[in-house]
């Protein structure tokens, strides 16, 4: 829902007669609660599997596109909130533990995986809801997205489940005796602390971006062109995966971290002294994309590798529900920034927030010891 968002955010608003801050202001809302229950479903994934949440979760998001197509406030509120308390079940959180579950020891590789073909989402659906805005309404637009998620990602995740406990008991077994994790003891909270606090800037930096990337370009004076250069960023997002697949082995996940959060503020940096050229609109799209790559990953990878299979699920859980609880706050308060202002202010703001980012991921190599 993030990529069509920012793109049906002003038909929605129009439609309900709503200033366009306070749909991004509902948005927001939902993105808060929708991350507090994320430790919770981390915990119930580490004893269940995570495949069969996943098949749950799509379900249950393929029916919350079709009440946000109703005709009143409301409805539409009510399906936000119903969307965002599920994507924990179906998103990466989810998608990187049931690759855990399957292979501990492949897991790195498999999140890379993973990333790279997600990589294209963008790519894919902010020029396909420009399109189909053209002929369908926003609601029509929501509703086939759900039979999208019905008839794709649904069977997908229920194929994916694993029938046998035995099996998960066996994987379990092994994944806590060969991934065991390099913090322990009194090392792992300060450390978990500063990871969630790092992923939680990363995120709202990013999301403030994301949000408003396509009508933020067209403000500066890119018109039609945004979405052209809103399409850097999916492919950019894909060849930082594949540069990790490459020359991932020779750089750690905290170095991966640190690295993709620098290169969002770089962006928002180099959009912000451009002014919307259309060459410096282009670096930051790449440079966005190329933060978020990797940082998905490193979502993955990071928590694994400082603190191991074992509460593999509740561990992400509670740095997803720090990453989306904060970042739920970016899009309305980019959107306000933006107006109170103006938007090169509020990039430099971002870029500050980056910083400070890549400040608590160096931190955190003080606990990780040769």
């Amino acid at each position: 829902m993030t990529y069509s968002f920012s793109i049906l955010a002003p038909d929605i608003a129009r439609d309900f007669g709503l200033p366009l801050e306070t749909v991004f202001g509902l948005y927001s809302i939902c993105l808060f609660f929708g991350s507090l229950p994320a430790p919770y479903i981390g915990k119930v994934m580490d004893a269940y599997g995570a495949a069969l949440v996943m098949a749950v979760g799509s379900t249950i998001a393929a029916m919350t596109f079709i009440i946000a197509a109703s005709g009143s406030v409301a409805g539409f509120f009510a399906a936000l909130l119903l969307m965002q308390l599920t994507s924990s079940m179906v998103l990466y959180q989810a998608a990187f533990l049931a690759l855990v579950q399957a292979r501990p020891l492949g897991a790195g590789r498999s999140i890379t995986y993973l990333t790279l073909v997600a990589g294209f989402s963008s790519t894919l659906f902010w020029p396909l809801s420009a399109s189909l805005r053209e002929s369908l309404s926003w609601r029509e637009i929501y509703v086939s997205f759900a039979i999208m998620n019905l008839a794709i990602c649904a069977p997908v995740h229920v194929l994916a489940i694993r029938t046998r406990t035995d099996e998960r008991r066996s994987v379990s077994d092994v994944g806590t005796v060969l991934v065991p994790g390099l913090l322990a003891g009194r090392d792992r909270g300060p450390a978990l602390t500063l990871v969630s606090l790092a992923f939680a800037l990363q995120t709202f930096t990013l999301s403030a971006v994301l949000t408003h990337m396509v009508p933020m370009l067209e403000t500066l004076g890119l018109g039609a062109s945004a979405v052209v250069v809103g399409a850097f960023f999916g492919p950019s997002q894909v060849f930082s995966r594949v540069l990790n697949m490459v020359f991932g082995a020779r750089m750690s996940p905290l170095m991966l971290a640190t690295a993709s959060c620098a290169s969002i503020a770089i962006g928002s940096a180099v959009l912000a002294v451009t002014n919307g050229n259309f060459i410096g609109a282009i670096i930051f799209a790449i440079c966005a994309g190329l933060g978020s790559g990797t940082s998905s990953i490193a979502q993955g990878s990071l928590p694994l590798w400082l603190f191991g299979f074992q509460h593999y699920g509740s561990i992400t859980g509670k740095i997803t529900a720090a990453r989306l609880a904060f970042g739920a706050t970016a899009p309305v308060a980019f959107s306000y920034g933006m107006e109170l202002f103006g938007i090169r202010w509020s990039l430099g703001l971002n870029m500050m927030l980056g910083i400070v980012g890549v400040a608590f991921f160096l931190s955190v190599r003080k606990f990780v010891r040769p």
